[in-house]
């Protein structure tokens, strides 16, 4: 992916301060090491992904870090990572949106809303770009799969995926996110017993209060 790491780095700092209840707040795209990040995503949902995903997805969840464009914005108490929350700019069932990947905070500094400011932050970001019609990346050559991005699409609002027993969910449902149209549904048996699937797909307008 062609874009300038410096033009990336202030969009996302439009909506992104520099501190957040005194951690400082870093922003990088594609970050060289990822590891520390995957270790922190096993700490809280280690147990989800390895019922559903085997014993190696760990090795799944480095390549998707690594994909293209990925951008995190992560919190650090002096070289120890507090939290992070990782994203993408892309089109999704046809529109474009803010796909979140993971929003993640340490253990040990669970309980201070860190998760809700981040993703307060987050949402801040989604609703700044859709008005402004402005887009995170810039320069893209004709062989990259988000060249879209380059054109006119408005940011419609932010999407992402969650594991159907995750209590989380209703976390997202609180603040306003619904099950998307391409999202897997429920499957009620002739016995009443509802079958969920492995995960839903949600998503939030831009506009939500």
């Amino acid at each position: 992916m062609n874009y300038d790491p410096w033009k990336v780095e202030s969009v996302i700092r439009d909506t992104f301060p520099d501190k957040i209840i005194g951690y400082d707040v870093q922003v990088s795209i594609e970050p060289k090491n990822v590891h520390e990040f995957v270790e922190l995503v096993s700490i809280n949902l280690g147990h989800f992904y390895s019922r559903n995903h085997g014993s190696n997805w760990k090795l799944d969840k480095v390549k998707e870090m690594e994909e293209s464009g990925l951008v995190f914005v992560s919190i650090w108490d002096h070289d120890q990572l507090v939290g992070f929350i990782s994203f993408v700019d892309t089109i999704d069932d046809d529109i474009r949106v803010l796909y979140l990947y993971e929003i993640q905070i340490n253990p040990n500094h669970q309980g201070k809303s860190l998760g809700k400011l981040f993703i307060n932050y987050f949402h801040d970001l989604a609703k700044y770009l859709s008005k402004i019609n402005n887009k995170i990346y810039s320069n893209y050559n004709n062989n990259n799969p988000h060249d879209y991005l380059d054109r006119t699409e408005t940011l419609k609002g932010t999407k992402l995926t969650v594991f159907s027993d995750n209590s989380v969910l209703d976390w997202y449902i609180k603040l306003g996110y619904d099950k998307s149209e391409d999202s897997p549904q429920d499957r009620k048996l002739r016995s009443g017993k509802v079958i969920k699937p492995e995960y839903y797909l949600l998503f939030r307008s831009a506009d939500n209060e």
